[in-house]
C-alpha cells in the first residue's frame, strides 16, 4: 500500500467509536497527498455493480443511436469521443482524452433560469436501457449522503463545526459521470501525449470515485513531482478532493494532479467503467479562504458556481455532434439558419426599397451624403426603361458586352446572372465530366466513407453498397438539371424561378448561397488547411489563409479560369488518388469492422451520401450556361452525372477502406495518410488541399451567383467577381473558427444538405415533368409579378413535415426514429416525395399556364 494514499475504514466513525481517529487521519491524508481509499461507507456492492451494468449497456449501443443523447461538458447525456481534454484546465494542450462519458446530475430547480439551465438540467435518459435512471438515480442518492458525511469528516478534521461545509449543500450542484475507457483494440493506438483522462486536477468540493483496477488505471502525482499507480482496493472508493476545497482550506489540503494511463499493448482487450461523482456546494455559495494557522494562503472570495463554471469551459475542446439534449454547438450547421436569415432580410430589405416609393424616400433621406454623391441604397433598384425587355429584366446586364468574355481564360467574367449571349457559347459536353470529378477528389468526399464505418456503424462492403445508392441518386439528378443549362444559358438557381416564381425563390437562392458559398467553403478549407499543415509544417492559419486566397483567386475570375482549373487538375489529382485507393485497399481490413449500425446506420449512410452528391445539384447548369444551345443534352447529362460518381464513390470507398485499418494520429487528413509510404503520403496531402481548392472554387462563384440571383444589384460589371469575394471572406471567418472542430457535426451538415435540397428538387422535377413541351419558357424567368406560392407551399410544407417527423439528428429526433430508431433518416426521401406530390397538386394549373 502506498503510505502517501492511504486506507481509511471509516466503520468507527459511523458506530461512533473512532471518530477522532478516522479525522486525524482523514487530515494527514488530505495534507500530503490530496487522495485516500475509503471502506466502510454503507455503500452497497450490488448498486455499484448494478449501475456499472447498465452502463455498459448504453456504451454498447450502436453510434447513431447514442448520438441521440451527446452533449457537450457540462450537458446532461452522452459525451462522445473527442469532446473534452482535461489537460486543458491547467493549460496543457494535449490530445482529446480517450473516453466516452454519461453525465447526470442534480436536476431540482431553484427557480433561477439563467442557473437552472445550466446548473440544474433536466437529467436524460436512454430509453434503449430502460432500467439505467433508476439505478443510476439511487446511486447519486447514496453518493450525495456519502459525500456530505465526508464534509463532516472534513470540518472534524480542521476541528470546526459539524456543519461548516454542509450548511453550503442545502441545495448543491453535483455531477455524475460515467466514463468509459474503451479497449486498445477499439480505439487504436494513442496519439502522443494522450490519455484515457489527461492530467489535471478536480475542480469541486469532494469526488468519489469507484473504479476497476487496470493497467491503464488511475496515477496521482507526488508532491515531488512523480507519477504513481493510486493504490486499488475492490471495496474501497477513492477519494480525493478538489480546487474549489482546496482553495477554502487556504490550501491546507491539496488538490491533487491525476490521470489515467491510456489503453496499453500489453492489455488490448481492457476496458474499464468508473463511476465518478463530482460534489459541489450550493451554486451562490461564496467561497472564502479558511484564516491562519488552518489556512496557509488567503484567495479572493468566489462564487462556487461562477468559479467552476470557468473550470468547466476551459476544459472543453470540440462540440458533439450538433446539439444533442442539454448540449450546444457551433458549427458549420449551427450558424446556417442565422446565415440564411440574413441574406434573405438583404432581400427582403431590397424589396420594400424598390418596390415602395415611401420606404425608398425613406431610405434616400437616411442614408443623404454630400450633394452630388448618390445614395447608396438607390443603386439596388433598376429603373432603366428597358428593364421589362428580356436581357435586361434578367437583373443584371449592366456592363456586359456580347462577345467580349467568349474562351479567355485569365479574364474576369462581366456581369452576373444573365443569359450567356450566344458569342460568348463555347465547349462540349465531355468537360464536364473533370468539372465535377475534379472538385470531388478531395478529403470531405472520402470522409463520408469514413463516417460510414466509424460513425454509422457499417462494415466495409455495406458501407460502399450505400454510399454507391446514395451517390448515384444524386448524379442521376444532377445529371437531368445540368442538361437544362445550354438551353437557357442561366445559372440553376435563375431556372429555379419557373417553379418558385421570381419571389418565391428568394429561399432556395439564399439557402443555396449560404450553404454554397458559406457552408462547404468553410468545410473544404479546413480540410485542405489541415492537409497542407501537415505537409510543411507551417501554422495551420498560415495554411488556411493560403487555400482561401487561391479559391477566392480562381472564382474571382470566374467561369473560364474555374473550368479550366478543374481541367487542370483533374490529372493530378485522379493519379495521386488511384494510387493512394490502391494502397490503402492492399492494407484495408475489411472483416475488421464488424457491421453493428444495421439498417438505421445504412439509411443514415445513404442519406450522407445524397446529401453530400446532391449538395451539387443546385450548381448543375452553373456551369453548362455556356455551351452552345446546339448541344445534345443527354451527353451533357451522362458527362456531368458519370464524373460526380464516380469520384464521390471511389473515394468513399476508399475512406471506408482507411477506416477498417484503424489507428492514426494528429488530424483526421494526418490520420489519413499516416498508413502510407512516405512518398505518397506527401503526393496525398498535397492532392486533398489542391482538391479542396477545386471544389471550392465552385462552391464560392455559385454562391456567388445564387446571392445575386436574389435580386440584389450592384452596380458593377464586376458584381459577380466581387460578391464571390465576400462570400470568400465569411467562408474564411467560419472555417477559421471550425479549426479546431474539424469533422466534429460534418455529417450532420451533409444531412441538412439534403433536409433542403430534396424538397427542392421534388419541386422542380415535378414541374420540369408538368412543362414538357413548353414554348417561351424563358419568358418567365425574368418576371418579377411571379411570386410562384405554390412552389415555395409545397417545397416549406415538404420540409417542415418531414424534418418534424423524420430527422434524426441530436439536435433533434423526430417521433418517427425515436419510435423506430432501424430507420434511420429517411428526411430527403420524404421531402423529395412529399414536395413533388405537393406541387403536382397544387401547381398544376400553375406549370400549364
Amino acid at each position: 500500500m502506498s503510505p502517501s494514499v492511504p486506507l481509511i475504514d471509516l466503520t468507527s466513525w459511523f458506530d461512533g467509536t473512532g471518530r477522532e481517529r478516522v479525522a486525524a487521519e482523514v487530515d494527514r491524508a488530505l495534507r500530503e497527498s490530496g487522495f485516500l481509499l475509503i471502506t466502510g461507507h454503507g455503500v452497497p456492492d450490488e448498486l455499484r455493480a448494478r449501475v456499472r451494468s447498465r452502463a455498459r449497456e448504453f456504451f454498447a449501443l450502436p453510434a447513431e443511436v447514442k448520438r441521440r443523447y451527446a452533449v457537450t461538458v457540462g450537458g446532461r447525456g452522452w459525451l462522445p469521443p473527442g469532446v473534452e481534454a482535461n489537460g486543458y484546465a491547467e493549460g496543457t494542450e494535449t490530445p482529446p482524452d480517450l473516453k466516452e462519458s454519461y453525465s447526470v446530475g442534480a436536476d431540482a430547480a431553484v427557480g433561477v433560469p439563467e442557473v437552472d439551465e445550466f446548473w440544474f438540467q433536466p437529467n436524460v435518459w436512454p430509453s434503449e436501457v430502460p432500467e439505467f435512471a433508476a439505478a443510476s438515480r439511487e446511486y447519486m442518492a447514496r453518493m450525495r449522503e456519502l459525500s456530505d458525511e465526508l464534509l463532516t469528516v472534513f470540518a472534524a478534521a480542521l476541528g470546526l463545526p459539524a456543519d461548516h461545509f454542509t450548511r453550503h449543500t442545502g441545495h448543491p450542484t453535483y455531477t455524475f459521470n460515467i466514463n468509459w475507457y474503451p479497449a486498445l483494440n477499439r480505439v487504436g493506438a494513442p496519439e502522443p501525449g494522450q490519455f484515457r483522462i489527461g492530467p489535471h486536477t478536480d475542480f469541486g468540493t469532494v469526488t468519489v470515485l469507484d473504479r476497476q483496477a487496470g493497467v491503464g488505471g488511475l496515477q496521482v502525482c507526488t508532491s515531488d513531482g512523480e507519477w504513481v499507480d493510486a493504490p486499488f482496493d475492490p471495496a474501497a472508493f477513492t477519494v480525493n478532493i478538489g480546487d474549489l476545497m482546496a482553495r477554502w482550506t487556504g490550501d491546507r489540503w491539496r488538490s491533487t494532479r491525476h490521470r489515467v494511463l491510456p489503453p496499453s499493448a500489453d492489455a488490448p482487450d481492457e476496458d474499464l467503467v468508473s463511476l465518478i461523482f463530482f460534489y459541489e456546494t450550493d451554486h451562490d455559495a461564496r467561497i472564502a479562504s479558511l484564516a491562519p494557522p488552518l489556512g496557509r494562503t488567503a484567495y479572493p472570495e468566489v462564487v462556487a458556481s461562477e468559479y467552476l463554471r470557468g473550470k468547466l469551459d476551459a476544459i472543453t475542446v470540440a462540440p458533439p455532434d450538433p446539439g444533442g439534449p442539454g448540449g450546444a454547438t457551433t458549427s458549420v450547421a449551427a450558424v446556417l439558419p442565422a446565415a440564411v436569415t440574413a441574406v434573405a432580410a438583404v432581400a427582403v430589405a431590397r424589396r420594400l426599397h424598390c418596390g415602395v416609393p415611401s420606404v425608398r424616400r425613406w431610405f434616400a433621406v437616411l442614408v443623404a451624403g454630400p450633394p452630388g454623391i448618390v445614395p447608396p441604397f438607390t443603386r439596388w433598384c433598376n429603373t432603366d426603361a428597358t428593364s421589362t425587355a428580356y436581357g435586361a429584366a434578367m437583373a443584371t446586364t449592366t456592363g456586359r458586352k456580347t462577345g467580349e468574355y467568349g474562351e479567355k481564360v485569365v479574364a474576369v467574367e462581366p456581369g452576373g446572372v444573365e443569359p450567356v449571349p450566344v458569342a460568348d457559347r463555347h465547349g462540349r459536353p465531355r468537360q464536364l465530366f473533370w468539372t465535377w470529378a475534379s472538385p470531388n477528389l478531395e478529403f470531405a468526399t472520402i470522409f463520408v466513407g469514413v463516417l460510414a464505418v466509424s460513425a454509422f456503424g457499417l462494415s466495409f462492403a455495406q458501407a460502399v453498397v450505400a454510399v454507391a445508392i446514395g451517390n448515384g441518386l444524386g448524379a442521376v439528378s444532377h445529371g437531368v438539371l445540368s442538361a437544362r443549362g445550354p438551353r437557357f444559358g442561366v445559372p440553376q438557381m435563375v431556372l429555379s424561378r419557373l417553379p418558385f416564381g421570381y419571389r418565391g425563390n428568394a429561399v432556395p437562392a439564399a439557402l443555396m448561397s449560404v450553404t454554397a458559398g458559406i457552408g462547404w467553403f468553410a468545410v473544404n478549407s479546413v480540410s485542405g488547411a489541415f492537409a497542407l499543415n501537415t505537409l510543411t509544417g507551417m501554422p495551420v492559419l498560415l495554411c488556411l489563409v493560403i487555400v482561401v486566397v487561391l479559391q477566392i483567386g480562381i472564382a474571382f475570375f470566374g467561369h473560364n479560369l474555374v473550368q479550366a482549373y478543374e481541367r487542370w487538375i483533374f490529372g493530378v489529382l485522379a493519379v495521386v488518388f488511384a494510387i493512394g485507393a490502391v494502397v490503402t485497399f492492399a492494407q484495408a481490413s475489411p472483416s475488421a469492422v464488424g457491421g453493428t449500425g444495421g439498417v438505421g446506420g445504412f439509411l443514415l449512410t445513404v442519406g450522407a451520401a445524397f446529401g453530400y452528391t446532391a449538395g451539387w445539384n443546385p450548381y448543375a447548369a452553373d456551369y453548362t450556361r455556356y455551351l452552345p444551345e446546339s448541344v445534345s443534352g443527354r451527353a451533357v447529362g451522362w458527362a456531368a452525372g458519370s464524373g460526380l460518381f464516380v469520384a464521390t464513390t471511389v473515394l468513399m470507398a476508399t475512406g471506408a477502406a482507411s477506416a477498417t485499418l484503424g489507428g492514426g494520429d494528429g488530424s483526421p487528413t494526418a490520420a489519413f495518410t499516416g498508413h502510407m509510404p512516405g512518398w505518397l503520403s506527401a503526393l496525398t496531402l498535397l492532392a486533398i488541399a489542391l482538391g479542396a481548392v477545386a471544389a471550392n472554387a465552385l462552391n464560392v462563384y455559385s454562391g456567388a451567383l445564387a446571392f445575386l440571383t436574389l435580386g440584389v444589384e450592384l452596380p458593377l460589371a464586376w458584381r459577380r467577381a466581387m460578391v464571390a469575394v465576400a462570400f470568400g471572406v465569411v467562408g474564411f471567418v467560419l472555417a477559421w473558427l471550425g479549426l479546431a472542430d474539424a469533422g466534429t457535426a460534418y455529417e450532420h451538415f451533409l444531412l441538412v444538405i439534403a433536409y433542403w435540397v430534396s424538397p427542392w428538387l421534388g419541386v422542380v422535377f415535378a414541374d420540369q415533368l408538368m412543362r414538357r413541351g413548353q414554348a417561351g419558357l424563358a419568358r418567365l424567368l425574368p418576371d418579377t409579378r411571379r411570386w410562384g406560392w405554390q412552389g415555395l407551399v409545397a417545397f416549406l410544407v415538404a420540409a417542415v413535415v418531414s424534418i418534424a417527423l423524420f430527422a434524426n439528428q441530436t439536435l433533434y429526433a423526430g417521433p418517427v426514429p425515436r419510435a423506430v430508431p432501424e430507420v434511420g433518416d429517411v428526411t430527403c426521401f420524404v421531402g423529395f416525395a412529399l414536395a413533388a406530390g405537393l406541387y403536382a397538386a397544387v401547381g398544376r394549373r400553375w406549370a400549364r399556364a
